[in-house]
């Protein structure tokens, strides 16, 4: 859904700056530091890839350049996976929102807490589990399964959650 939001043309056109940032599932960031340096290359490698090529992803002084850049302009960041409250205050105190400038952060979570951390005044959007149904119909679409592989995969799909 997130995904969608972020590509569509009213957005790409509304947006100068898009930005999509996922953090890794596998890390955790108990220091300041690293998350941001983390996200701010994120940031700077993806506004690079929608077009600014003046950015440099590798500088010294990212974190910096990355928060210039978007408080320069009307930004759409996507933050991909925050895992953590600790983690969403860490980068909604390094990207500030200007209202007046008309940015957004769109934040993706599988945490409840964070989610309803984010903003009082817009609840979280929590999408709805799949049926068993649902998931083969999406499974069967997306992955080729010969006839003789259908038990196997029913076995699998059944392991997710």
């Amino acid at each position: 859904l997130a995904k969608k939001i972020y590509n569509h043309g009213v957005i790409v056109d509304h947006f100068p700056c898009r930005a999509w940032v996922s953090l890794p599932h596998d890390y955790s960031y108990n220091n300041k530091l690293p998350l941001l340096k983390y996200v701010a290359k994120q940031v700077l490698s993806s506004l690079k890839s929608e077009g600014h090529q003046e950015i440099n992803p590798d500088a010294s002084n990212r974190i910096d350049e990355a928060h210039g850049i978007l408080k320069k302009s009307r930004y759409l960041l996507v933050l991909d996976n925050i895992s953590t409250r600790y983690e969403w205050s860490t980068l909604k105190a390094a990207f500030p929102l200007s209202t007046s400038s008309g940015s957004r952060i769109l934040l993706t979570t599988r945490n409840p807490e964070v989610a309803s951390q984010v903003d009082s005044d817009s609840p979280p959007h929590q999408l709805r589990r799949l049926t068993k149904e649902e998931s083969w119909q999406l499974f069967s679409q997306v992955v080729h399964i010969p006839p003789k592989g259908k038990m196997l995969a029913k076995e699998i799909l059944s392991k997710c959650e």
